[in-house]
């Protein structure tokens, strides 16, 4: 399931998500195009801080970008270099493509989700995040989430070098936590949970999640990806 559009206006103080829909089809090139380059951009300026290798995502098809920008089932954000008299004007959603096409984009964080974490699973309230393991857990009918806990997952995190130390990070973390709490109160939901998986000495990330109220999972619980980096799960307990 998608998360549902937002009101027709919002606050922006530079961060922007990624439309589903276009009216034009050069519109959408153009999203997927400008998503490609700051995404292999930031894998050849910080490859420690991702699990994939820009030696491989330099030569997925258009189809594999297209597929990350139009999955229903995550929301993706961008930071953009918004002028100071732009920055916390109302906007009509529909301003968001045009702003998105205009200015240049800085960063990205995508949360995907909800999923159902399961009350009666032992295994599972251990390590909410295994609920976006396909074989796991199938996507529950929006009619199930009501007294439901609901879990996300927040990944793709990056700041270009040029907009580093400007607090996009923190602004994009807190956007995705608030449409986290627009959709889990709106569906009744009784507690939702914000995952994002952190490299275990990456002391710059741990700082920032901690300073958005993200805790270290189960004190210390160590996990391993891919690229055999050593993580930890920094969890959000979203207050509804």
């Amino acid at each position: 399931m998608s998360i549902p559009p937002g009101p027709t206006t919002a606050d922006v103080s530079n961060i922007v998500p990624i439309p589903k829909e276009y009216t034009h089809q050069t519109d959408l090139e153009t999203i997927v195009t400008r998503y490609k380059t700051l995404r292999l951009k930031g894998l050849e300026e910080n490859p420690e801080a991702f699990s994939s290798k820009y030696e491989d995502e330099v030569k997925f098809p258009y189809e594999k970008w297209l597929a990350r920008v139009n999955n229903p089932q995550a929301r993706t954000f961008i930071a953009l270099a918004l002028d100071t008299d732009q920055v916390g004007r109302k906007y009509d959603v529909a301003d968001h493509l045009a702003l998105l096409l205009s200015q240049e984009w800085l960063g990205t964080v995508t949360i995907v989700g909800p999923r159902i974490l399961p009350e009666d699973d032992k295994t599972l309230s251990k390590a909410p995040w295994d609920v976006f393991l396909p074989r796991e857990v199938p996507v529950a009918p929006r009619g199930l989430f009501r007294n439901s806990t609901l879990t996300y997952m927040l990944g793709g995190m990056f700041v270009l070098e040029a907009g580093r130390r400007k607090g996009h990070a923190r602004r994009m973390i807190e956007q995705a936590v608030k449409e986290v709490r627009a959709e889990a109160t709106g569906v009744g939901a009784s507690r939702a949970l914000v995952v994002s998986i952190t490299e275990r000495n990456n002391d710059a990330a741990r700082r920032l999640y901690e300073g958005c109220s993200f805790d270290v999972w189960d004190g210390e619980l160590v996990l391993q990806i891919p690229r055999e980096q050593e993580c930890v799960a920094m969890v959000l307990d979203v207050q509804l």
